[in-house]
């Protein structure tokens, strides 16, 4: 009696393996691509939010010494690119509003005589 054939067949070896490599590739190169293009994406809004911090602290660094020449009597310091403005609260309290650019700043503090600035 003869065998039934069987319909499962083995696989004939190819010729070409680039071919079957080929979706791989371009699957790996595509990954690769979207990762470099996160980083760049992180790598420029951290450099946004390091400069604006910087603006953050040097108006916070000005509010403080203009509260500081107020409490000690001497005159506002002054800079180029910055807006102060100092407004008495009364009973020796004034608040220093300062604007570098987009930022701004308050700050509340004692001063030695009412009306802050001599």
């Amino acid at each position: 009696m003869i065998a039934p054939r069987s319909s499962f067949s083995m696989p004939k070896p190819l010729k070409n393996r680039a071919f079957v490599l080929m979706p791989e590739m371009i699957t790996g190169l595509a990954i690769v691509a979207l990762l470099a293009g996160v980083l760049c994406v992180a790598m420029v809004s951290e450099r946004k939010m390091d400069h604006r911090a910087g603006q953050q602290l040097q108006t916070l660094r000005l509010a403080e010494a203009t509260l500081t020449a107020m409490q000690l009597g001497k005159p506002k310091p002054t800079q180029a690119d910055a807006k102060i403005e100092v407004r008495d609260l009364g009973s020796h309290w004034a608040q220093v509003d300062v604007t570098i650019g987009s930022e701004h700043t308050k700050l509340i503090g004692p001063t030695t005589r009412p009306g802050g600035m001599p």
